[in-house]
């Protein structure tokens, strides 16, 4: 494997990774949303599955901080990326 294929590969699977964060934290919302309509829309009280709304709305936080880092790394592995790439890469 050449130095390019192998620079290709690694972003490859940043932006795949990246991805993966921003659907993760969009499914998260939703299911707040979702159940928090849902409750609403049949009258239940509030405190039914608060905890698990708490625990949702804590992973959201926790994936928000694992975005921030996988956007650090982005940063960190840019310039390498970019020296084996070059021209050939249109977004990173």
């Amino acid at each position: 494997m050449h130095r390019r294929d192998i620079a290709q590969a690694v972003a490859d699977a940043l932006f795949e990774a990246e991805t993966a964060v921003d659907l993760a934290l969009e499914k998260a919302a939703l299911f707040i949303t979702r159940t928090s309509s849902l409750r609403r829309d049949h009258d239940f009280s509030a405190v039914l599955g608060h905890e698990g709304v708490a625990a949702v709305t804590r992973s959201i936080d926790t994936l928000g901080q694992a975005r921030s880092h996988m956007m650090t790394a982005h940063a960190a592995l840019a310039p390498h990326l970019l020296e084996h790439l070059g021209e050939h890469l249109g977004r990173l």
